[in-house]
């Protein structure tokens, strides 16, 4: 019953903002996740239905040695087993940091704007579908705050700008978890966003 609840809300959710169309072209921003990968599930249960061109992009950061070779894997094989054209990026962010003189937040969003933007303008898709939810809104809208951002910080994080798109903002943390686990959908769990928050682009 989770799952047909969910997908109605999604189904919903999208519909009232307009955030895509039948037989768009979609890329997704899949890190593996368990936002991202009920993101994938989600619109691969609508794909046949709205006759959706759907594939999958996935940034290796480096940051976690193995352990992001193994997240880049698992989002590889998730992408072939459903038959959805895959693209990847393995950039070590730690050096791009320091080379640049950035943040490690800033040097990971800069990479992945940049490959994000290179696929959906060579290959033409209609838009990029990002897994932030409820509780990340919540969440950038605080910490911009808390950086003085006033007035223009309780705007957050924007459901669509450009052709960034992020379609599961109705759904809280623990709903994509419970989705997930009554799913049997398996993700991976990185630790560093334990220590570092990555705001979206």
């Amino acid at each position: 019953m989770a799952k047909i609840d969910i997908f109605k809300q999604f189904i919903t959710f999208n519909e009232n903002f307009s955030l895509f169309r039948r037989s768009d072209s979609i890329l997704l921003g899949v890190s593996g996740g368990v936002d991202s990968i009920v993101l994938m599930d989600l619109f691969l249960l609508l794909r046949l239905e709205l006759n959706l061109k759907i594939a999958v992009a996935h940034v290796n950061h480096g940051l976690r040695g193995k352990k992001s070779d193994q997240d880049e894997t698992h989002v590889r094989n998730l992408a072939r087993d459903n038959g959805v054209q895959f693209y990847s990026c393995k950039m070590n962010v730690q050096s791009y940091a320091e080379r640049q003189h950035q943040s490690l937040e800033e040097a990971g969003r800069d990479i992945r704007f940049y490959f994000f933007s290179r696929l959906m303008n060579r290959l033409q898709y209609t838009c990029l579908a990002l897994g932030h939810q409820a509780n990340d809104q919540a969440e950038t809208v605080l910490d911009f705050i808390m950086r003085g951002s006033g007035i223009r910080g309780l705007a957050g994080i924007p459901l669509n700008r450009d052709k960034y798109i992020r379609p599961l903002r109705f759904a809280s943390r623990n709903e994509i978890e419970s989705f997930a686990a009554q799913n049997h959908q398996s993700f991976c769990t990185d630790k560093s966003n334990k220590d570092i928050i990555f705001r979206p682009f």
